[in-house]
C-alpha cells in the first residue's frame, strides 16, 4: 500500500533532478527509499525514462561498476549532458550511494559532476494517488466482509470466550 503514490513522488523528483542535471553536465545518483527491494527503483527509472538499468540487488560486484563508470565517461566524452543513477537505499552494503558518488567523481575527472540526491521520506507522504485509495478501499471492503463472516459463523465470539477465559 502506498507503492504508486510513492512511485509518483520519485518521478516529480527524478524528473526536476534531470532538468538540473542537463543545464549543468552532472550526474545524479538518487537514492530510494525500499530497503532491499528493487522494485520502486525499477519503476521509478522506466517511468522517467532511464537507457539503463542495472539492479544493484543482482549485480554489484565491482567490475559491473568499473562497466557503468566507463559508459558514463564514454558518453560525456561524445556530447552527454547528463548521468542518471536510480538504487535502492539498501541494495548493497558497501557500494552506498555514497560510494558510487566517489567513484563518479573520481573517475569523471573534468568531465562532469556529480551529486548525490537521497529522496528518504520526500517520496512518502502527500496525497495519495487515485490507485492507492482504490486500493484501500478495495482492502477494506474485503476485511469488513471478512469480519462479518466471521461474525455470522460464530467464530469471533468463541474466540472471544476464550480470550476471556485466559489469564494473561
Amino acid at each position: 500500500m502506498g507503492a504508486d503514490t510513492a512511485l509518483n513522488n520519485i518521478v516529480e523528483a527524478v524528473d526536476k533532478i534531470k532538468d538540473s542535471a542537463v543545464a549543468q553536465r552532472r550526474c545524479f545518483v538518487v537514492e530510494v527509499r525500499g530497503r532491499m527491494c528493487g522494485y520502486l527503483a525499477l519503476m521509478g527509472g522506466l517511468a522517467t525514462g532511464l537507457k539503463e538499468y542495472t539492479s544493484m540487488e543482482e549485480r554489484g560486484h565491482l567490475h559491473d561498476l568499473q562497466s557503468d563508470v566507463e559508459k558514463l565517461v564514454y558518453g560525456f566524452k561524445h556530447g552527454k549532458r547528463m548521468g542518471l543513477m536510480i538504487r535502492n537505499e539498501q541494495a548493497n552494503s558497501v557500494y552506498t550511494t555514497a560510494f558510487m558518488c566517489a567513484l563518479f567523481e573520481e573517475e569523471g575527472g573534468d568531465l562532469f559532476d556529480v551529486r548525490q540526491s537521497i529522496l528518504g521520506h520526500m517520496q512518502q507522504g502527500g496525497t495519495p494517488s487515485p490507485f492507492d485509495r482504490n486500493m484501500a478501499t478495495r482492502l477494506a471492503t474485503r476485511c469488513i466482509n471478512y469480519l462479518i463472516e466471521q461474525a455470522d459463523n460464530g467464530i469471533i465470539r468463541r474466540q472471544l470466550h476464550r480470550l476471556a477465559g485466559q489469564r494473561y
